[in-house]
């Protein structure tokens, strides 16, 4: 058995599109009510209560298909994350979903470039 799906409300959903994506970016969405307010996003919608899932090159495949890849790192991997270091493990999956394709000594050589210019995370504060 799961647990319900809670979905934020309409101003939280505005919010963080607003925060994470800039405007006139074409967004993706599915028809959902909290995404409507938009005015200043291209807005293509697919409506998956009317059993429409793709129109054209409109979908929410992609974001689904990281959602997916994330959830099995979770279940799999991690098994328990913390809020404090979650965007941590989102920062991950999103890499290896970019990188999907690319040869693995390409990968390994952004993986080193990108630890090379990274700041510090002293244990302490890993573990506070």
């Amino acid at each position: 058995m799961h647990a319900p799906t809670l979905l934020p409300s309409r101003p939280r959903c505005i919010g963080v599109l607003r925060d994470f994506s800039k405007a006139p970016s074409p967004s993706d969405l599915s028809s959902r009510v909290g995404y409507r307010g938009l005015r200043e996003y291209k807005r293509r919608v697919v409506n998956h209560s009317a059993k429409q899932y793709v129109r054209g090159d409109v979908h929410t495949n992609g974001i689904e298909s990281f959602w997916a890849l994330f959830k099995r790192g979770y279940h799999g991997v991690y098994h328990q994350m913390s809020k404090k270091h979650l965007q941590r493990y989102i920062n991950e999956y999103a890499f290896r979903l970019n990188r999907k394709g690319q040869s693995m000594q390409d990968i390994f050589s952004d993986l080193v470039a990108r630890i090379t210019e990274s700041t510090k995370l002293p244990y302490k504060e890993l573990t506070a």
